[in-house]
């Protein structure tokens, strides 16, 4: 396996299986950032390479956040001046 900057991974963090993207590679060594973070890995403790495509589906089909309801009534910000 050849990971570069940008690939979405899956790796061995202290013995559990973790998704991440890499940040950034320096040799065998690579930076890959999490969901509790980043951290440093080697090159040998990528599982798995994954295909860019999946996440592009995934964000295509997520509908975007909800504006909030607009207030009921009008405040009274200086009612008690």
């Amino acid at each position: 396996m050849d990971p570069h900057e940008g690939d979405l991974v899956v790796f061995n963090l202290k013995g559990i299986r973790t998704d991440g993207e890499v940040l950034k590679r320096m040799g065998m060594r690579l930076r890959v950032q999490h969901g509790g973070g980043s951290c440093w890995a080697e090159v040998r403790e990528i599982v798995e390479i994954k295909p860019k495509d999946s996440t592009a589906a995934t964000a295509v089909t997520a509908s975007p956040p909800q504006a909030p309801p607009p207030p009921a009534s009008p405040s009274k910000v200086w009612a008690h001046c």
